[in-house]
């Protein structure tokens, strides 16, 4: 403990945790960005802690989450008209949507078996990557 209150004491408490049982990995945080103005700045300046830290260095990736176009991707209150037009925010948004232009990404493939099997090494400092293990396979259907 000891790392603060909040996302970022957490974060901070599981990164040192990862450091102490092997001293010589990588650690990297991977988690989807969020659109909410008020929760942006907050994840800003997680990663920008995180990944300027000199004790405990982390690599930081963000990815798109739930959403096919973000916000400031989008910009529908800077399209002209965008609001003088239909009802609602389905209207607005569309025609934010076709004014810039943006695509949709296309899904990505499925992970490999090979990274769905990785375990973490056996012993602190045994190897230079923790990963997980998938405990629970269930086949072709059927419950459990």
């Amino acid at each position: 403990g000891g790392g603060g209150s909040g996302t970022l004491g957490v974060l901070r408490d599981v990164v040192r945790e990862v450091y102490a049982l092997y001293p010589t990995c990588s650690v990297a945080l991977h988690y989807n960005r969020v659109c909410e103005p008020w929760k942006v700045a907050e994840s800003l300046r997680i990663a920008k802690h995180l990944t300027q830290s000199s004790t405990h260095p982390c690599t930081v990736r963000t990815f798109k989450g739930v959403v096919l176009h973000e916000p400031w991707e989008v910009e529908p209150d800077l399209v002209p008209g965008a609001l003088t037009h239909g009802f609602g925010s389905v209207g607005w948004w569309r025609r934010g949507v076709e004014h810039s232009g943006v695509g949709i990404d296309p899904p990505l493939p499925p992970p490999s078996e090979e990274s769905m099997a990785m375990t973490a090494p056996a012993q602190p400092g045994g190897s230079n990557s923790y990963a997980f293990s998938r405990r629970h396979h269930r086949g072709s259907g059927g419950s459990g």
